[in-house]
């Protein structure tokens, strides 16, 4: 109830005796850090106590925010260069991966491997192959992130009032910044504003502390939503190649997918698909280096990998003149509970009456862990603009005992929703290292009018629970993405879906 009247406390609300406030400029490229600054003219602004180097930024401290940003804006820095990222420009380096994708000789990791790919190619008679791409995104959490640290007169141990994911690492980066054991640091935490991966990484904490022990005072550090898009941990691009081989029967009897992109760690979950029977499988990561900062979003690889394989096997079913339904049914045969949550979204679709003219539905199914969940979007598409617009949706799933059903709906429906707004609209770019967004108006998230909706019903399972937040999200492009296949019979194989992008597929011959 306190998060709905408003009496909730969260970490940005957090005052304490004796607090300042502190913002921090950043080197605008990852790795590089201040050279020189104009720190002793700054120092002399009204309401500013301190002007503070850190290793990759410049804090300020003072009185009050208007203060601290005031100062910031007066700032004059020069930065190193030389860092990884100094020459990364997004577009470039995500064309150049299909390059690495089409290399035979690369150095890969194998995250699978069943049956034999290569002994079984002799048994195919037609072979699909396809390449996604996924563009960085961005966690667009509402609280931008934020902590208050007080550092004791000796400098030897620290309070931290915070909103985290991680309480332990958020105590390990505040001991790192005093160099002292994590036991020296009491941690106070509060609700968080939105997290999805990006309160894993403790920076902020370590910030905020740095800058009380330079003042010997309680600091609140806050990072601005510029600050957050600029300098944020962002989930990876990557390129998704798809082959698969079908007998004469058309049974899909050979399996490849090919991951390439930064962070090997975070672009290989959900690759596999344990529900889809298909005896020769091969599934590989192939990393390459950016510099960019890099880190869990939410369902990690999850989204962009059952986009691509959702969205390949109906590009199958579409060569094949077979219901892409069906196909999976087929897949289905060994594993019943996932045929459950398959036939119950897409029997939910069937009672929502009859496709209306100009529209197309799409399905998708996901697992993760012993989740399992299914989603149909209905679509339609506004071909002068290339804009695409979801209508309705329903989602079915298996988590074992549901125990809060308005809790799990509204996981349900937030889960998608923030997955359709990753996939038709989020994007991080950047040009010579450097983040080309800047805040909301150029990194756009699904509004309420945009959004769906969205009907939800679960399986009556009596296993044990399993997590709901994160498997709806990963549902999103592959259900979009089938949709309008079958709407327009071309492919969206790059996220975002946005309408430059479906324009110039339209475009194509």
């Amino acid at each position: 109830a306190e998060k709905t009247d408003g009496s909730a406390i969260y970490s940005i609300d957090v005052v304490v005796p004796d607090m300042v406030y502190g913002v921090i400029a950043r080197s605008p490229v990852s790795g590089n850090g201040p050279v020189s600054t104009n720190d002793s003219q700054v120092k002399t602004m009204p309401g500013i106590i301190d002007v503070v180097s850190i290793e990759h930024g410049v804090g300020v401290v003072g009185e009050s925010m208007e203060a601290v940003l005031d100062a910031r804006n007066a700032l004059s820095i020069t930065w190193s260069t030389g860092a990884d990222a100094d020459v990364f420009n997004s577009e470039e380096a995500l064309r150049g991966y299909a390059q690495v994708a089409d290399d035979s000789g690369a150095q890969g990791r194998t995250v699978y491997e069943t049956g034999n790919v290569s002994a079984n190619a002799a048994g195919i008679v037609r072979s699909y192959a396809a390449d996604y791409y996924s563009d960085h995104v961005y966690h667009a959490q509402l609280e931008p992130v934020n902590a208050v640290a007080s550092v004791n007169a000796a400098g030897d141990a620290a309070e931290v009032w915070v909103g985290t994911q991680s309480p332990w690492g958020a105590r390990v980066a505040a001991a790192e910044a005093l160099s002292v054991n994590p036991d020296r640091i009491t941690l106070h935490r509060y609700y968080s504003g939105g997290g999805f991966g990006r309160r894993l990484n403790s920076d902020y904490v370590k910030e905020a502390v740095q800058l009380s022990n330079a003042v010997k005072r309680p600091v609140k550090l806050v990072w601005t939503r510029e600050d957050d898009i600029q300098h944020g941990v962002f989930r990876p691009m990557n390129l998704q190649r798809m082959e698969a081989g079908v007998d004469r029967d058309g049974n899909i009897i050979t399996w490849k997918h090919l991951i390439v992109g930064d962070n090997p760690g975070l672009l290989a979950g959900g690759a596999q698909i344990p529900h889809y029977r298909i005896g020769n499988q091969h599934i590989e990561v192939r990393g390459v280096g950016s510099g960019v900062r890099l880190g869990a979003w939410r369902a990690v690889a999850h989204p962009f990998n059952k986009y691509a394989i959702e969205a390949f096997l109906d590009e199958v079913a579409r060569g094949e003149s077979t219901d892409p339904i069906a196909l999976r049914r087929k897949l289905m045969a060994d594993s019943p509970k996932a045929l459950t949550v398959l036939n119950m979204a897409s029997e939910m679709a069937e009672r929502g009456g009859p496709v209306p003219d100009g529209r197309a539905r799409g399905l998708a199914f996901a697992e993760r862990g012993d989740s399992l969940a299914a989603a149909v979007a209905e679509i339609s598409l506004d071909e002068s603009s290339g804009k695409i617009s979801i209508h309705r949706a329903w989602l079915a799933g298996d988590f074992g005992i549901i125990i809060q059903p308005d809790s799990a709906r509204a996981q349900m429906e937030g889960g998608f929703i923030f997955g359709l707004s990753s996939v038709m609209s989020e994007r991080i770019s950047f040009s010579n290292g450097r983040v080309e967004q800047s805040n909301y108006n150029d990194y756009p998230i699904m509004t309420m009018a945009e959004a769906p909706e969205v009907e939800v019903r679960f399986v009556m399972s009596s296993s044990l629970p399993w997590g709901i937040g994160e498997l709806p999200n990963p549902l999103a492009g592959g259900a979009v993405a089938n949709a309008f296949l079958a709407l327009t019979g071309k492919t969206l194989q790059h996220a975002p879906f946005t309408p430059d992008k479906v324009s110039d597929i339209l475009g194509r011959s």
